[in-house]
């Protein structure tokens, strides 16, 4: 951002952060005088980076839904759930894809901080990989060369747990089923079943969320402040 930028873009923004625009932050976007100073470049950051808080907002009010006895801790995960930082190979980053890739990314980490709390503990640990980075890691992997057969059932599997459906079969067809036979292999009648090679594929998929750990991804409560931060 240039000086210039640095110095608009407080008075761009006060309206919103105060709650006194009579506009959308869409019609604040769209102003002709804001993208002048700003260009379509930044003006498309900030777009991208609120939705990207709306989302997590959604999916923190779903998670007080899910969990209730665990309303306090989720309330406290909204730095949690900001996405991972640079630019993969292609140059995408987890906002640029498709939303349910970063509204996966959230549910995940929440379902995970509430699976992993018991009331007493002080400390989250959420800095394994997630399925949405997984799934991201195996999409530039494949721009580079073919995915063997290990790698394809992890990206797949990882794909059905983010997205929710079975892309390549057309429907749901259970875990069980998620395993190509090798690279480029579409015919769902030659595939072998999974549970041939479960142990093989879980353990590297292990290894894979390790490698992508993001260790800024734990929870810690302050008991001074009676709250979570990360």
């Amino acid at each position: 951002m240039t000086e210039a930028e640095q110095l608009a873009l407080p008075f761009v923004l006060n309206d919103i952060v105060t709650g006194e625009a009579n506009s959308s932050t869409e019609d604040m976007l769209d102003n002709p005088l804001v993208r002048e100073i700003l260009g379509d470049g930044y003006i498309s950051v900030l777009r991208s980076n609120f939705a990207a808080m709306e989302i997590a907002e959604e999916e923190i009010a779903r998670g007080r839904e899910k969990y209730p006895h665990y309303e306090g801790m989720i309330n406290d995960m909204f730095l949690t759930l900001r996405p991972p930082s640079g630019r993969t190979p292609s140059g995408e980053t987890m906002l640029s894809l498709a939303e349910q890739v970063y509204r996966g990314y959230c549910r995940e980490l929440v379902d995970r901080a509430a699976q992993q709390w018991n009331g007493r503990n002080k400390k989250i640990d959420l800095s394994l990989g997630t399925s949405a980075e997984i799934c991201i890691g195996f999409m530039e992997a494949s721009y580079a060369a073919p995915l063997r057969s290990i790698a394809c059932s992890i990206y797949l599997r990882n794909f059905v747990k983010l997205f929710g459906f079975n892309p390549v079969a057309g429907e749901d067809l259970g875990w069980q089923t998620w395993l190509t036979k090798d690279p480029g292999d579409t015919s769902v009648e030659e595939w072998v079943p999974f549970e041939n090679w479960k142990g093989e594929v879980l353990e590297e998929e292990a290894r894979t969320r390790h490698m992508l750990r993001q260790e800024w991804r734990v929870m810690r409560y302050k008991e001074q402040d009676g709250r979570w931060t990360s």
